[in-house]
């Protein structure tokens, strides 16, 4: 006699072990997305790092081609640089982790093991919760950067300070990139935490 396991209904066709069941496309999907992002942030980490490496340079350059009273703002540029040295380079660290994260998430799910969506998982919390503490800090570094524009160009120049719009400007933009730089990650932690994706893996 055969096992109750498969004993079906004669008119429809018999369920396929775990196993062997087609895996949801959103573990195709988020593979595919992972591996283009992360080589993205890859390229994105190392250009930035080389920009601020050479920045020292540009700013001098940029300032010996200006006349005098417009040579401030570029030496403010270079201070924030050097003090904000930390903030840089914290940025800089947690994209690298980040980007290998999101490298071996992307190649367990295309492979389609368990350790893919673990990754996934980790690398979702990870992002959005360095994310919060580097848009806190910026919120600040930013506000603080508006204040000494504005009273630098006040000392520099007559008239209303572009300083205020600056910075005001800045901070919008920094809120604006945080909430799209999250949609990702709170993307994977919901799609790839379902009930099919977690089962489907879990066989694996």
């Amino acid at each position: 006699p055969y096992s109750s396991n498969y004993q079906t209904d004669p008119s429809s066709p018999p369920e396929l072990p775990q196993h062997l069941m087609p895996p949801p496309s959103a573990i195709k999907t988020f593979g595919i997305l992972h591996i283009i992002l992360a080589s993205f942030g890859l390229l994105c980490n190392l250009g930035g790092l080389a920009f601020v490496a050479a920045a020292s340079s540009i700013f001098t350059s940029m300032k010996e081609s200006m006349p005098e009273k417009d040579r401030l703002v570029f030496t403010y540029l270079e201070q924030v640089l050097s003090t904000n040295a930390a903030l840089i380079w914290a940025q800089f660290l947690s994209g690298i982790v980040l980007t290998v994260m999101l490298f071996i998430a992307g190649i367990g799910l295309l492979k389609r093991k368990s350790i893919g969506r673990t990754a996934s998982v980790v690398y979702g919390i990870t992002s959005i919760g360095s994310k919060v503490v580097l848009a806190v800090v910026s919120l600040v570094y930013f506000r603080e950067m508006n204040e000494q524009l504005t009273a630098n160009f006040v000392q520099s120049q007559s008239g209303a300070s572009p300083g205020l719009a600056m910075g005001g400007g800045s901070i919008m933009s920094e809120m604006f990139s945080f909430v799209t730089s999250c949609i990702y990650p709170f993307l994977t932690l919901i799609l790839l935490n379902t009930g099919k994706v977690k089962e489907y893996l879990s066989a694996r």
